[in-house]
């Protein structure tokens, strides 16, 4: 379905299972598809919603603004939309960066948080990782036939305009989950863990950035462990 937002946006999202709504946020240059693998066994415990972010998978771009921080104005409107007052968030590198900026600003709508190899700046990405981002960005611009593309992976130079510091304002329960080969510094993934007061570091042996693409299995067990001890 697709759900229109103030500045003629249209953004799709896909809703599945019964219960508390657990929200999903995909990563950069990515769609709701990312979290295939893990729908199947979240939907049968709870109301799964998947979102693209706008000029992300199907959901469209109206607006001038382009950033993270929006993406989670976004989701505000969304839910406000949907009228869903309280639910567990859970995003995937630039979407943890989204779930951290919605957290800070709206404690009292998320239940539970998980945060999956997210970064408050580009100092928590080790060298490579910004090499990397700087070849994709380039690549981006011959992608002619994906002109907003090139724009979509310069996110991923965004620093936070939201400090470690902000971080003490989130209220849910939260789980930080890295893996042991991440992009992510792990020194820079317990800091944020240290900043939110009821947050948890774990860090998965033997995995690199896309735990639950790789391995869907291992993922969505510590997943649902950690919801399920949230209730």
């Amino acid at each position: 379905m697709f759900i229109r937002l103030k500045d003629d946006t249209k953004i799709y999202l896909e809703i599945s299972g019964k219960g508390f709504p657990l929200i999903l946020l995909h990563g950069n240059a990515q769609s709701n598809t990312y979290f295939d693998k893990q729908i199947q066994a979240f939907e049968e415990s709870y109301q799964v919603i998947r979102i693209d972010f706008r000029a992300h998978g199907k959901s469209t771009n109206q607006g001038k603004q382009f950033s993270l921080k929006k993406f989670a104005e976004d989701l505000k409107e969304v839910v406000d939309i949907l009228k869903i007052q309280h639910f567990d968030l859970l995003g995937f590198s630039d979407g943890a960066n989204v779930a951290m900026y919605f957290a800070v600003n709206h404690p009292q709508m998320v239940h539970s948080l998980v945060l999956n190899s997210g970064n408050i700046s580009t100092k928590g990405l080790f060298w490579f990782s910004k090499l990397a981002t700087e070849l994709s960005i380039l690549l981006a611009y011959l992608c002619f036939w994906q002109p907003e593309l090139p724009k979509i992976r310069r996110l991923m130079r965004e620093n936070l305009s939201i400090s470690f510091a902000d971080l003490g304002r989130i209220t849910a329960r939260t789980l930080v989950l890295i893996g042991q080969f991440d992009i992510i510094k792990r020194q820079h993934s317990q800091k944020i863990a240290k900043s939110i007061p009821n947050a948890i570091l774990k860090i998965v042996p033997w995995a690199l950035h896309d735990i639950a693409y790789l391995q869907p299995q291992k993922f969505n067990r510590i997943i649902l462990d950690f919801l399920k001890a949230s209730v």
